[in-house]
């Protein structure tokens, strides 16, 4: 029996099987990276009346299907996606979806409404290999805000820019 063989049980008593410290600890490690390989979530921040582009790249979803390619490894294997608002059948009316060939990434994008302000939208995506029938599944949170909320947020970062750019400058000198 080796550390880290999921056969590797210690006898505790009479007719009772218990796994090992070092096994449970594999075993868990191992359900753990399967669980945060399949389903992460993902962040983005729009402005309500501002085109919205969001690219599905093939490549962040490659590396989710067995055999996992080593790095610097090149798979070509097709991948197409399936998007849907989670828990309805489809997307927000306001949001669109395309991926012109299965080797090409895909696009969703639209201008979210103000009506969607403060309210966080899950997109669903799920990713299929083609090839082997495999399957990955991604969560897209949008978190939508105001327009303004968006202007305030741009005048502070060019602010931060320009006292960056001073330092930076007052430095050098």
């Amino acid at each position: 029996w080796e550390l880290g063989d999921p056969c590797a049980w210690t006898g505790q008593g009479r007719g009772t099987r218990r796994m090992s410290p070092a096994t449970t600890g594999t075993f868990l490690l191992t359900v753990y990276s399967i669980f945060s390989k399949v389903h992460s979530d993902r962040n983005v921040y729009p402005s309500a009346g501002v085109l919205f582009v969001h690219v599905l790249e093939r490549e962040y979803f490659k590396g989710e299907f067995p055999p996992y390619p080593k790095p610097g490894e090149i798979s070509n294997d097709p991948i197409t996606f399936n998007t849907n608002l989670m828990g309805y059948p489809d997307r927000p009316g306001w949001l669109r979806y395309i991926q012109r060939t299965p080797y090409s990434d895909g696009v969703l994008y639209g201008s979210p409404t103000a009506e969607n302000v403060g309210k966080p939208t899950i997109i669903e995506i799920t990713a299929y290999n083609r090839r082997t029938f495999e399957t990955a599944r991604h969560n897209l949170i949008i978190n939508i805000m105001s327009a303004e909320a968006f202007m305030s947020w741009l005048v502070q970062m060019s602010r931060f820019l320009l006292v960056y750019e001073k330092l930076k400058i007052h430095r050098i000198n």
